[in-house]
């Protein structure tokens, strides 16, 4: 005769084996049961017919001019001296607007070298208070639009939201705006920035 220990041995290394067992039954995936039909190379393809084309009537819309699956971020009438003159402006407005009363004032720093010395002067007259309660803003720019360009100065055209946020509340502002920028010794360098009241 077998003696307890045996027997309690026995039985529990059945039932963990049957355990495993069906663990291992709902766990590994099976193989759908898919019809899969056989490719013949020589058979043409149903898509490949051209009279097929979906076409609805129903729509008014302007023929597409260009290659229409070509994605560009390049507005057709911008050159590429505007296209980095709105960028600026962008990026200014963005890193300006977007900060935190508990980061040391970061985004003053991270705009001083956009800035013409006579801007730098006011933006650092900007800085936040440092708070233990948080306070912060992330602005986006969401329209950008020259307005004047020449080889010594713009003028771009702004619309941001500007998100202001604590810990408990978050409230949504929509701006718009015009930065002005200047050439200086061939860089172009941001003069300006006023908000539409």
């Amino acid at each position: 005769m077998m003696d307890l220990r045996k027997r309690i041995f026995i039985i529990s290394s059945i039932v963990v084996l049957g355990v495993l067992a069906i663990v291992l039954v709902l766990v590994v995936p099976r193989e759908p049961n898919v019809d899969v039909p056989d490719f013949d190379p020589n058979q043409p393809d149903a898509t490949d017919d051209a009279d097929d084309a979906f076409v609805d009537d129903t729509l008014d819309l302007p023929p597409v001019i260009g290659d229409p699956t070509a994605i560009s971020p390049i507005l057709a009438n911008e050159d590429a001296g505007e296209r980095y003159v709105r960028q600026l402006a962008i990026d200014f407005v963005e890193r300006f607007g977007s900060f935190s009363n508990q980061n040391k004032n970061a985004h003053i720093q991270d705009v001083l070298p956009l800035a013409t010395a006579a801007m730098a002067g006011w933006i650092e007259t900007q800085g936040q208070a440092y708070s233990d309660e948080y306070q912060g803003s992330t602005t986006k720019v969401i329209v950008s639009d020259m307005e004047s360009y020449s080889d010594t100065e713009a003028t771009v055209h702004v619309e941001a939201q500007q998100a202001f946020e604590t810990l408990t509340d978050v409230e949504r502002v929509y701006n718009a705006g015009t930065v002005q920028l200047v050439n200086e010794n061939g860089k172009w360098k941001v003069s300006g920035l006023f908000w539409d009241k």
